[in-house]
């Protein structure tokens, strides 16, 4: 069950910390044409993140239910 929590741990602090630095003013002075095409972006993004968890619970259930 441990390994499920630090997973999902994992999983928050890697989206959170994509999102910070999204929205840092440090990027947005490094690269003003970031805040165009946001909706390809975002939608791009969250498909990354929703495959990335779903591919980590799963090998982690097979490593659990094979150890």
């Amino acid at each position: 069950m441990i390994s499920y929590v630090l997973v999902f741990i994992i999983i928050v602090v890697a989206v959170l910390s994509t999102i910070l630095i999204g929205h840092s003013q440090e990027n947005k002075k490094a690269s003003p044409s970031y805040g165009q095409n946001m909706g390809k972006k975002w939608t791009r993004l969250t498909m990354f993140y929703v495959v990335a968890a779903a591919a980590s619970i799963i090998l982690l259930a097979l490593y659990v239910a094979f150890l």
